[in-house]
């Protein structure tokens, strides 16, 4: 998972903030057979967002079709 953490990266704080993605993406998909696609992109981001990580525009796209 490509996340990024705002602000300046230590080891540390990456790895805090892949796990934290890894949660979110996790949730999110428990969620796929009763969410429309919609519904799923908008709690990825708000989870995402919650978690203070980004993903790239393409990384965000492979996870929703993944999800």
């Amino acid at each position: 998972m490509l996340a990024h953490y705002r602000g300046r990266m230590t080891d540390e704080k990456q790895q805090a903030a892949v796990e934290a993605a890894q949660r979110v993406v996790e949730e999110v998909s428990s969620w796929q057979y009763s969410a429309d696609d919609a519904m799923i992109a908008d709690q990825l981001d708000e989870g995402l967002r919650k978690a203070d990580v980004r993903l790239d525009d393409d990384e965000r796209t492979r996870i929703l079709a993944e999800i």
